[in-house]
């Protein structure tokens, strides 16, 4: 599994939505803060306003804002959100079609992954406090 940068900027995003607290933030100051395109921000915004991770309000004082405390949203919720793919090889999904020796450990790979992202909070990657 490779993670686009639309997943990276999306995890970079709730975070920089979690580290203004309650404030409102617009995509063009999240954008400029983080050396995001804010065309490309407003499509991952999109995203993840439809998963309900984050919600909008509009005109002179709106902005984004999260939904839920960062200790509620995981990494996986983000990641999933923007379309990330958790499939670590064809092997692993449904696209091979084949049952073959090494299938179930690619299939295994992908549980591992996809459970270890779902442990992961935003706010675990803020306070440092991720495990093994």
């Amino acid at each position: 599994m490779k993670v686009s940068a639309k997943g990276r900027y999306a995890v970079r995003s709730v975070i920089n939505l979690t580290n203004s607290g309650n404030s409102m933030k617009s995509v063009r100051e999240i954008a400029e803060e983080e050396s995001i395109s804010s065309d490309f921000l407003e499509k991952i915004f999109a995203k993840l306003k439809k998963h309900k991770i984050i919600s909008s309000v509009r005109g002179a004082h709106g902005g984004f804002t999260l939904n839920k405390p960062p200790v509620e949203i995981s990494v996986y919720d983000v990641l999933y959100a923007v379309g990330e793919d958790f499939t670590p090889t064809p092997c692993s999904s449904e696209k091979c079609g084949k049952e073959c020796d090494i299938s179930y450990f690619w299939s295994m790979t992908k549980d591992y992954v996809t459970d270890y992202f779902r442990k992961i909070t935003i706010s675990d990657i803020i306070n440092r406090e991720i495990k093994f």
